[in-house]
């Protein structure tokens, strides 16, 4: 590859994309990836707590799984699926994102029908927003790892 840069390593990597390198054609492996994730996208419903509960259905993730996953309580992921969520806070939607280890546009998604957004002006949402674009495969320990590191809360752990 051009520049030293491995295309098929960085894409089954970064986007959890399994495929034999010796027979895919990148484009092709793109092209499917692109097709499952609009797919999903456009079946989503407009609200945040049906979009929640239809992307907890599609990681085929339990209530206590997720709970887990992203260091809340099984009780404020019962609310989040329940409600519109209008009583959660941004670093409670995150960690949902991270715990259920969401592709960035999916996160978008979720983040936007909570009523919220991510400021390119507030330097805590950049590191959101870096976080959700570049580590969302990682645990949530580890992400919190790094805001600790950067002297911000850390996610999850129920308030």
């Amino acid at each position: 590859m051009k520049d030293g840069i491995n295309l098929y390593d960085d894409l089954k990597f970064n986007n959890h994309v399994d495929f034999d390198k010796e027979k895919a054609d990148i484009a092709d492996v793109i092209e499917s990836r692109v097709r499952e994730l609009a797919g999903l996208i456009n079946t989503l419903p407009n609200s945040f707590s049906g979009t929640l509960d239809q992307l907890i259905k599609w990681r085929k993730a339990t209530t206590e799984k997720l709970a887990e996953d992203s260091l809340l309580s099984p009780k404020t992921i019962q609310r989040m699926r329940n409600d519109e969520g209008q009583d959660s806070k941004l670093r409670t939607i995150i960690a949902i994102c991270i715990g259920l280890k969401l592709q960035p546009e999916l996160s978008y998604d979720l983040i936007s029908k909570s009523g919220y957004s991510l400021k390119t002006t507030v330097e805590l949402h950049l590191t959101y927003s870096f976080l959700l674009r570049e580590c969302y495969f990682y645990s949530i320990e580890t992400c919190n790892e790094i805001l600790v590191r950067l002297n911000y809360k850390p996610l999850g752990m129920d308030e």
